[in-house]
C-alpha cells in the first residue's frame, strides 16, 4: 500500500545524485503516515543510555556490596572490559566512572606481584579506551561531514523543488477507469508532486535517524537539526496538505461510484464484469496514489463491499438464469413440435405464400412463449430449413418467368429493329415505288406497328418514320395530279382532296410543335431526350415548310385551272 506513513530511511546521500525514480522506489516502500511531528519520535541512544544505566547500577550495587579490594578492582576491570567490547557504540561514559573508581582502589594494601598484573590490566585497557576513543572520533567526524554534505544535498534539492518537479513524470492511471475521468489530471498533477515531497521526506527522515545515531558533539547535532527541521518546514506541511486533497478527491470519487452504481443495495446501468474491472482499477489506483491510511482502509472497504455485491448478485442471477433455461427449454420442446408439423404439411404444390403464411403463425405463437436469444435463432433456422426447398422451387419458377420475359423483350426488340429498319428502306427506296406500292407496303408496316405494345419512346420513333412515309405518298399524289391534264376536270378535284390532306397535315405538324416546345420548355427532361425532341422539331419544321410550299402550289394549280375554266 502506497499510503501516508512513516519514512524508512537510509545513510545521508546527496539527493542531486540519485534519480527521480530511486526516490520514488523509496517512497513506495514507506507503509505508515509521516509528518514532521512524527518523523524525530525514535531516539536509539535514550534506550542504551537507559540500558547501560540500568547496567552500571547493577555493577555499582555489586561493587558496594563487595568487601575485598582486589575483588573490587577485577570487578571493575572486567565492567571495564565489557563497557569497551560493545561493537560500534562503546560505553565510554560508563567506562570513565569506573575508570575513577578502580583507580582509588589501587591506594589500598594488597601483595605487590597481585597489584603490579591488575595495574598493568587497568593501564592496557586505558590505552586501549583512548585508542578506541580517537577511532571513534574519527569516525564521528567523517559522519559528520557526511551527513553535512547530505543536509547541504538535501537543502539544494528543496530550494530547487520546482526545477526538480519537472524531471518527475506523470503518473499513469488507466483509460479504463471512468469513475476518475473527470479529475485525471488533477490527480495527475498533485501526485507527481507528492512523489518529490515523498522522495524528500524520506530523505529527511533517513537524515534526522542517522544523525541521532551517531555520536557527536551536542552542539553541531543540534545544529544539524535545526537544519533539517527548516528543510522539515518546507516539505512536511506542504505534502501533507497534498496527502489531504488526493484523499478527500480520491474519497469523493469512489463514494460517488459506489452511489450511482450500488445505490441501495442494488446494481445499476452497467453490467458485472464492467464493475468488477472498475473495482481492480480503483484499487490499483490507490495503491499508486498517496493517500492517508483512513481514506486507504475506508475506500478499500466500500470497494470490497461492491465486490461482494456484485457476486450475489450474480449468485442470484445465475440462479434465476438456470430457472430461466427451463422455461425456454419447455418453450423451444413446444415451438420444436409445431415446426415438426409444418415440415410434414409441405409438399410439391405447396407455394410460397402458404409457406410464408404458416412460418408467420408460428413466428407470432412463438412471441407468447417465453424463450432465449439462443432458443429463438435455432427456432427460425428451422423454419427456415423446412421453408427453403419451397423458396429454391418459387426461386427456380421465377427465374423461369424472367427468362420468358427477357426472351419476349428480345423478340420485341428484334421486332423493332426490324421494323425501324423496314421504315428506314422504305423511305430510302420510295422515290422507285409507285403510289400504290408505295401505300400498300405502308399499311402492311402500320399492321404490323399495331400488333404490339411500345414504349412511348420506341412509338415517337416509329411514329416519325410513319410519318416520314405519309409526307412522301402525299407528295407522290402531288405528283401525279400535277400530270394530269388542265383540261382533265377529275385533277381538279383531287386538287382539293390534295389539298385538304395537306392541310390537315399541316395542323398536324403544328400541333406536334406545339407540344415538343411545351416539352422542351419544361425542366424534367434529361439531356438525351431534350437532343431527341430538337431533332424532331427539326425535322418537322423542314416537312412543315415543305407542306406549306406544296399547298401554295396546288392553290396556284387550283386557280389557273379555275382561271381556265372561266
Amino acid at each position: 500500500m502506497n499510503s501516508d506513513h512513516d519514512m524508512k530511511g537510509e545513510s545521508g546521500k546527496n539527493f542531486s545524485n540519485e534519480s527521480v525514480a530511486e526516490l520514488t522506489a523509496k517512497q513506495k516502500q514507506s507503509e505508515k503516515d509521516n509528518s514532521q511531528e512524527d518523523v524525530s519520535d525514535a531516539y536509539p541512544n535514550d534506550m542504551k543510555e537507559k540500558t547501560s544505566t540500568y547496567s552500571l547500577m547493577e555493577f555499582l550495587e555489586q561493587f558496594h556490596g563487595e568487601i575485598n579490594s582486589e575483588k573490587k578492582i577485577r570487578l571493575n576491570l572486567e565492567f571495564m572490559r565489557q563497557a569497551l567490547s560493545q561493537g560500534s557504540s562503546p560505553r565510554f561514559k560508563d567506562f570513565w566512572e569506573v575508570r575513577k573508581l578502580c583507580l582509588s582502589l589501587f591506594k589500598e594494601d594488597m601483595p605487590v606481584s597481585i597489584r603490579a598484573d591488575l595495574w598493568n590490566s587497568y593501564i592496557e585497557l586505558a590505552s586501549e579506551a583512548k585508542q578506541l576513543k580517537e577511532i571513534v572520533d574519527q569516525q564521528s567526524a567523517f559522519a559528520v561531514e557526511q551527513i553535512e554534505l547530505a543536509i547541504q544535498a538535501l537543502e539544494k534539492d528543496v530550494a530547487d523543488m520546482n526545477v526538480v518537479l519537472e524531471l518527475i513524470a506523470d503518473i499513469v492511471l488507466p483509460e479504463e477507469c471512468f469513475s476518475l475521468q473527470k479529475n485525471r489530471e488533477f490527480y495527475t498533477v498533485i501526485q507527481r508532486e507528492l512523489q518529490l515531497l515523498n522522495a524528500l521526506a524520506v530523505k529527511i527522515n533517513s537524515l534526522r535517524k542517522e544523525l541521532l545515531k551517531t555520536e557527536m558533539r551536542i552542539r553541531i547535532k543540534n545544529k544539524l537539526l535545526e537544519r533539517l527541521s527548516v528543510c522539515g518546514n518546507q516539505v512536511f506541511p506542504r505534502r501533507k496538505e497534498l496527502i489531504k486533497q488526493i484523499s478527500e478527491q480520491f474519497s469523493q470519487d469512489v463514494e460517488y461510484f459506489v452511489y450511482s452504481q450500488f445505490r441501495e443495495g442494488e446494481m445499476k446501468q452497467l453490467p458485472g464484469y464492467v464493475l468488477r474491472e472498475e473495482i481492480k482499477y480503483l484499487q490499483q489506483i490507490a495503491k499508486v496514489l498517496t493517500l492517508n491510511t483512513h481514506v486507504f482502509s475506508e475506500t478499500r472497504v466500500k470497494l470490497s463491499t461492491c465486490w461482494d455485491e456484485i457476486k450475489n448478485y450474480e449468485k442470484e442471477r445465475k440462479k434465476e438464469t438456470q430457472e430461466k433455461k427451463l422455461l425456454f427449454k419447455q418453450g423451444f420442446d413446444l415451438i420444436a413440435e409445431k415446426i415438426q408439423v409444418f415440415a410434414a404439411s409441405i409438399h410439391e404444390e405447396t407455394s410460397l405464400q402458404e409457406c410464408d403464411q404458416q412460418i408467420t403463425e408460428i413466428l407470432t405463437f412463438m412471441r407468447t412463449v417465453l424463450l432465449g436469444r439462443q432458443e429463438v435463432q435455432i427456432l427460425k433456422e428451422q423454419l427456415y430449413n423446412v421453408k427453403k426447398p419451397v423458396l429454391e422451387k418459387a426461386r427456380e419458377t421465377e427465374q423461369i418467368h424472367l427468362q420468358k420475359l427477357q426472351e419476349k423483350e428480345k423478340e420485341k426488340k428484334d421486332r423493332l429493329e426490324k421494323l425501324s429498319c423496314d421504315l428506314k428502306s422504305l423511305i430510302q427506296g420510295a422515290s422507285e415505288l409507285s403510289l400504290e406500292q408505295l401505300t400498300s407496303q405502308n399499311k402492311a408496316l402500320e399492321e404490323c406497328f399495331q400488333q404490339l405494345q411500345w414504349k412511348q419512346s420506341e412509338k415517337q420513333m416509329l411514329e416519325r418514320l410513319f410519318k416520314r412515309i405519309k409526307d412522301l405518298i402525299n407528295d407522290n399524289k402531288e405528283k401525279t395530279l400535277m400530270l394530269l391534264s388542265e383540261d382533265d376536270q377529275k385533277t381538279l378535284d383531287q386538287l382539293h382532296i390534295v389539298l385538304f390532306e395537306k392541310k390537315n397535315r399541316r395542323k398536324e405538324l403544328k400541333e406536334q410543335l406545339e407540344q415538343y416546345r411545351k416539352l422542351l420548355g419544361g425542366s424534367g427532361l434529361d439531356f438525351e431526350k431534350t437532343i431527341m425532341y430538337r431533332d424532331l422539331m427539326e425535322t418537322d419544321k423542314s416537312v412543315l415548310e415543305k407542306i406549306n410550299s406544296s399547298i401554295f402550289d396546288i392553290k396556284k394549280k387550283i386557280k389557273q385551272i379555275a382561271e381556265m375554266e372561266i
